[in-house]
Parts: C-alpha cells; sequence; structure tokens
C-alpha cells in the first residue's frame, strides 16, 4: 500500500472496491469523475487512454494533474517553500482558477485536507504587483510566493 493510500479514510477505500458504484452515485461533473476513475492510473496509462477515447482535453488534464501531484497534496505541509511554488507554477493555479478548482475538488473526495493548498493559493492571487519594484518585478515575485509558501 501506497504512503498516499495510508492517509485517506474509509471514502477512498470505498472508491477503490465499487470504483463505478461511486462515480455513478456521485453528484458532480463528468470530469471530475473522469479524473476519479483514473486516478490510480500511471501518468502514461492515463495518456494513451485519453487518446483512444478522443477525450477532451480539459477531462485529460484533470486526470493527469489530479493523479501526479496527490501524492504531493496528501504530504503538502512537509514540503519545502520551493516545492510548493514549483506545485502552483506548474500546476498553473493562479491562471487556469477553474481547472486547479476542479483538481482541489478531485482530492477532497478521496480524502485529502486541501485547507493549506487553497489558502497558500489564496495568498499567492492576491499578491499586489502595484507595490513592486518594476525593474525588479520577476524576483520580487518569487520572493514574494516563497515568503508565502514558508508561512503555511
Amino acid at each position: 500500500m501506497s504512503q498516499f493510500t495510508n492517509h485517506l479514510g474509509l471514502r477512498y477505500r470505498y472508491f477503490q472496491k465499487n470504483n463505478f458504484e461511486f462515480l455513478d452515485n456521485l453528484n458532480t461533473e463528468n470530469e471530475i469523475k473522469f479524473a476519479l476513475w483514473l486516478l490510480n492510473y500511471q501518468d502514461f496509462e492515463i495518456k494513451n487512454i485519453c487518446k483512444k477515447l478522443s477525450v477532451p482535453k480539459k477531462y485529460k488534464e484533470l486526470a493527469v494533474f489530479g493523479n501526479g501531484f496527490k501524492g504531493f497534496a496528501a504530504n503538502f505541509e512537509n514540503k519545502t517553500p520551493s516545492q510548493k511554488l514549483e506545485f502552483f507554477n506548474k500546476t498553473d493555479s493562479t491562471r487556469r482558477v477553474e481547472r486547479f478548482d476542479k483538481i482541489l475538488k478531485v482530492w477532497q473526495l478521496v480524502g485529502i485536507d486541501t485547507k493549506n493548498i487553497t489558502q497558500t493559493n489564496t495568498k499567492i492571487k492576491n499578491i499586489d504587483i502595484k507595490k513592486m519594484n518594476m525593474e525588479n518585478i520577476i524576483i520580487e515575485l518569487k520572493n514574494a510566493k516563497l515568503k508565502i509558501c514558508s508561512s503555511l
């Protein structure tokens, strides 16, 4: 059993045993159901399934990101500020808000606590770049984000 599944509750174990029944009865968007269905597949398997089924891009992205970062999300508090910032950059959390919210929903449905991820992302989105020195904006913005990532 992986480190990820050790941290999850009964809801996730039920999902593993009764995958389709769970998904059929789940009151959420189909793309979230699709990501949940593929949650324990390898990245290359998800991409192959999506290609063979001609899955819409938003379904594929949600499945890939939801699966690819689930272990990271489950251990978010133990990550370094640099790792956290890289996670937010890779998931494009501040520009692709709707997709990121759906990724969080996938993780919440399998028992991952996303409160600190959400709080950190909100603080990053609320950085006021108007108060920064425009000559060094890239460095200042990165430092501001790292400071936020180290505070939670």
